[in-house]
């Protein structure tokens, strides 16, 4: 009986041991979401899913906005700004009926921009015929700019405050610039881009012009 006694207590204390055994590995096994775990690494951003800066100078979409509405030279038209309202000066609207000739530039439709200061557009006739001036392409938009005065009524794809060194630095070298030095500091800078037109003796542009160092006139003309 002592010999039965004695088989007893030994196989106990195996059993212990193994129990022993087996609570401390599973102590030690990492959880699958505890702090021990490897979590799968978030995939790299590629190059493509970050955002672009908005290109400066974009010859094949020459656009601008007035109140938030997209106008683009050589596509949009004249009479699309008079439906949608933009505030023109009415004296100028009264030669919107009339007819523009054959490769003929229109004079000036003045947008209001503050109560002594207005941006214009101007429209182009490309067809072999006359044809109204408000349903002639907009061919050109110039915007001066000045420094005590802000505006939300017609803006680009660039920022007003945009120095020269950001221009360059998104749209690329100039086609041409020119610098001025006049009296008391007074100093200018123009910068200009241009594209040969397809048809005519002339060029495309966006003309920057710079006056101490912030940028005061944009124009920017379209040739098909």
């Amino acid at each position: 009986m002592a010999d039965h006694g004695k088989g007893r207590l030994f196989i106990m204390k195996k059993l212990i041991s193994l129990l022993l055994v087996l609570s401390l590995c599973l102590a030690l096994a990492p959880c699958c979401t505890g702090e021990g775990s490897q979590a799968a690494p978030a995939p790299a951003e590629s190059a493509e899913d970050e955002e672009l800066p908005a290109a400066y100078v974009d010859f094949d979409d020459m656009s601008f906005y007035v109140s938030g509405k997209k106008y683009t030279l050589g596509v949009s038209t004249l009479q699309e700004m008079i439906d949608d309202g933009v505030p023109f000066e009415e004296v100028d609207l009264e030669d919107a009926g009339n007819n523009l000739k054959a490769n003929y530039e229109s004079g000036s439709f003045r947008i209001q921009l503050g109560e002594y200061w207005t941006a214009s557009v101007c429209t182009f006739n490309d067809t072999e015929s006359g044809k109204p001036v408000s349903a002639c392409f907009l061919s050109e938009v110039y915007l001066p700019l000045h420094s005590d005065e802000e505006q939300d009524v017609l803006s680009f794809a660039f920022p007003m405050d945009i120095t020269m060194e950001e221009l360059i630095a998104n749209a690329g070298e100039p086609d041409e610039t020119s610098h001025y030095d006049g009296d008391n500091g007074y100093y200018t800078d123009t910068v200009c881009y241009t594209r040969d037109s397809e048809r005519y003796y002339s060029a495309s542009k966006y003309r920057f012009e710079f006056v101490k160092g912030e940028l005061a006139y944009v124009t920017i003309n379209y040739v098909p």
